[in-house]
This record gives structure tokens, C-alpha cells and sequence, in this order.
């Protein structure tokens, strides 16, 4: 008895990814960054690049919160744009290519309001670099630690007997 099945179909996903890094200024194009410097802007936000595809733009996009981007885990998300219709053709014909897409998109992302005239994000803004978030975290994990080795009761105990340090094992 033999079944006949449809034959399976697989749409190639059509929308453009675009990470933060792609349109950082203060990457290099070796760590992720797609166009030039002058085009791109300060630390943006993935939420920032989503509005500037609607609400500047007009495409429709979606964030991905759980995907990080490949070359530096701590960049958490990214938007993927829709450009394109169902029938192939652009939704703005003046953003035939990737590179003209992420050039409008930094674009409007300076035009955010909560950044500076120049650009760059406020003073108040949540945007921090890797480096930042890595030092925050170590904060935050020292925090939760107990005492350092070294430095705890059983030490000092050692300490105020004489002792000291511990004798090592092994040869002399």
C-alpha cells in the first residue's frame, strides 16, 4: 500500500537580518560592521533599529530577542525586515540593496529622539558597549559570592596562630 504525499515545499525566507553591529560606528569591519563610519551610528539598540524600519521607514520588521549575534554573544537580538511583497517586488524601490537598506536604517536611527544632535546615545540612554555589560556583570557576581580566598574566618584563624600559608605537597 503505497501513500502519495505532497511534495514538500521550502520558501526561502525572504526578509533582511539586520544586528546592531551591522550599523555600529564604533566597530570595525573586522568585528561586524557593514557600512561605512560616517553612515553608521553610536551603540544602536535593536528596539531603536525597529522603529526606524516602521515608523521612519515603513517596513515591517520583527524582533528576535532570543538570538544573539555570531561574532559577540553579549549583543543580544535583532530585527528582521520585511523588503520585499509577496509577489518579489520591493516594498521601497530606492532600497534595491542590503548595504542602501542599512544606510536608511542608521539614518533614521539618529533621528531618534533620546539621542544627541550628533547622534550618539543620551547620557540617560541604557545602551552600553560589551565591555560595560561584562563589567556589570562581574559586579554582580562578586556581589552574590561569599568572601575572596584568602580572606575569610578559616584564614584568619591561620593567620593569628602563625600559620599562615599552607605547606605545599609534592617534591622539595
Amino acid at each position: 500500500m503505497s501513500t502519495a504525499r505532497a511534495p514538500m515545499v521550502w520558501r526561502h525566507d525572504e526578509r533582511v537580518v539586520v544586528c546592531a553591529p551591522y550599523i555600529d560606528a564604533e566597530r570595525t569591519r573586522a568585528e561586524g560592521r557593514k557600512i561605512p563610519t560616517e553612515d553608521a551610528v553610536a551603540r544602536p539598540h535593536v528596539v531603536e533599529i525597529a522603529h526606524a524600519c516602521e515608523r521612519g521607514l515603513g517596513l515591517r520588521c520583527e524582533i528576535e530577542e532570543e538570538k544573539c549575534y555570531s561574532r559577540d554573544f553579549w549583543v543580544r537580538g535583532r530585527v528582521r525586515v520585511t523588503w520585499r511583497d509577496d509577489e518579489g517586488n520591493l516594498a521601497r524601490p530606492e532600497l534595491d540593496t542590503r548595504g542602501k537598506l542599512l544606510k536608511a536604517i542608521a539614518a533614521e536611527v539618529k533621528k531618534y529622539p533620546e539621542r544627541n544632535a550628533d547622534g550618539s546615545p543620551g547620557a540617560h540612554a541604557m545602551y552600553t558597549t560589551p565591555k560595560m555589560m561584562f563589567e556589570e556583570y562581574v559586579k554582580t557576581v562578586a556581589g552574590m559570592a561569599g568572601p575572596a580566598p584568602g580572606t575569610g574566618k578559616k584564614a584568619e584563624k591561620l593567620k593569628a596562630a602563625g600559620g599562615g600559608s599552607r605547606k605545599k605537597k609534592g617534591r622539595k
